[in-house]
C-alpha cells in the first residue's frame, strides 16, 4: 500500500528539558525528526490476523500513528483506546498508542457492510437453486417410511462438521467450508443419483432415505429418514444459510446418527 505523506513530511518532538525550558524562558525549541519506523507496534495475534486477511502492513500502522488523525476509540471494560484515520486505514490501538489491537481499510469496510434482511433474503434466494419436486409421490414416499418401513432400500446418515472452523472461506469461489460442503452434498450426492435414474418406473421398490447431522458442541438432527428426492436436494441447499459456530464433538454426533440408524430398522 502506498504511503501517502501530507505536506509536511516530518514531525517534530520536543524533549522534556527542552519543554521545559521553552516555557520558563522563552528559549528558542530545538527540534528532531522521527522516522516512521520508529513509531513502536507492539503487535497482537488477533491484529496480525486481520492485518493479513485485510493486506495491511506494520508500515502502514506506523504511518497512520505518524501522521494520521487520532479520535478516542470505544472503550472496553473502563480502558481507553485510540484510533488512528489515515490514508483509508482506520487503526486501534491501547491507551498507550504503542500496542495494536485490530486494523482495517476505511473502504473494505464500507463494502462489508450488513446488508438490510430484505436485501440478504433476496440474495441468498437468488444463489440457491431448487429443484423440482413431485409433492405427490414424494408424500407416498415419506408415508412408506413411517408405515411400511420394510419397503426402505438404504438409509444414509450424514454428519455434517458445522464447528467455527467451517466458517473459514478457503475454497473454490470464496464460499465457506460449511457452504461448500451441503453444495457438494447436494450436487453430487442427491442430484447426480437421481440423473442416474431417469427413465426409471416412479412406482418401482427403491426408497432411499437420508438423515441429517449437524455436528458442533451437541449433535442436532436437522431432519430423518427423507427419502431420497428433489426435496432432499432443496433442503441440503437451504442449508447453505446456517452458521458454524462453537466446536465440533463427534462422540454426540456418532452416538445421534446410531440411534437414528436403529431406529428406522427397528420401525
Amino acid at each position: 500500500m502506498a504511503e501517502a505523506h501530507p505536506p509536511s513530511s516530518s514531525i517534530e518532538v520536543l524533549s522534556p528539558t527542552q519543554a521545559s525550558s521553552a516555557a520558563g524562558a522563552g528559549a528558542r525549541e530545538s527540534r528532531h525528526v522521527v522516522p516512521t519506523e520508529d513509531f513502536t507496534v507492539l503487535s497482537s495475534l488477533h491484529g496480525r490476523k486481520r492485518r493479513k486477511q485485510r493486506d495491511i502492513s506494520k508500515r502502514d500502522l506506523q504511518v497512520a500513528v505518524k501522521y494520521g488523525t487520532k479520535t478516542p476509540a470505544s472503550t472496553i471494560n473502563g480502558k481507553l483506546r485510540w484510533k488512528y484515520t489515515h490514508n483509508n486505514i482506520s487503526y486501534i490501538t491501547d491507551e498507550t498508542s504503542r500496542v495494536e489491537i485490530t486494523a482495517w481499510s476505511v473502504n473494505q469496510h464500507q463494502e462489508n457492510k450488513k446488508p438490510d434482511k430484505e436485501t440478504k433474503k433476496a440474495k441468498q434466494s437468488r444463489q440457491i437453486p431448487e429443484m423440482h419436486v413431485d409433492t405427490l409421490h414424494h408424500n407416498m414416499q415419506a408415508s412408506a417410511v413411517s408405515t411400511r418401513p420394510a419397503t426402505v432400500t438404504s438409509h444414509t446418515v450424514l454428519v455434517v462438521d458445522m464447528s467455527g472452523s467451517m466458517r473459514n472461506r478457503d475454497v473454490t469461489a470464496g464460499s465457506t467450508r460449511a457452504q461448500a460442503v451441503y453444495e457438494n452434498l447436494a450436487q453430487y450426492f442427491v442430484k447426480a443419483q437421481l440423473d442416474s435414474r431417469r427413465g426409471y418406473d416412479k412406482n418401482s421398490r427403491m426408497l432411499d432415505v437420508v438423515s441429517l447431522i449437524e455436528m458442533r458442541d451437541t449433535s442436532t438432527i436437522i431432519f430423518e429418514a427423507l427419502p431420497l428426492d428433489g426435496h432432499l436436494f432443496n433442503m441440503l441447499m437451504q442449508r447453505k444459510t446456517a452458521k458454524p459456530f462453537s466446536h465440533g464433538n463427534y462422540l454426540p454426533s456418532l452416538d445421534s446418527a446410531e440411534q437414528l440408524l436403529n431406529k428406522v430398522s427397528q420401525k
